[in-house]
């Protein structure tokens, strides 16, 4: 929530970790969601792995839609 670091913390923009083209993620210098180097967090695998699932699922089991426009 640092507004020297993200300009606007509160702002809800994934564009913040995408590269100019919008297809590669970057990694800001001060932001490391599971830690860095020998200090990593050991249950990153776990975490990633969990979200596919979790993820995947949603799609299987769900019909995914754009709403329609209100009125």
């Amino acid at each position: 929530m640092d507004k020297v670091l993200w300009g606007d913390p509160e702002v809800f923009r994934p564009s913040r970790f995408l590269d100019a083209s919008g297809t590669k993620i970057i990694h800001p210098e001060h932001f490391y969601q599971f830690g860095k180097g020998r200090r990593m967090c050991m249950g990153i695998t776990l975490a990633k792995a969990f979200l596919h699932t979790f993820l995947t699922t949603i799609v299987h089991d769900y019909r995914i839609s754009i709403a329609p426009a209100s009125l």
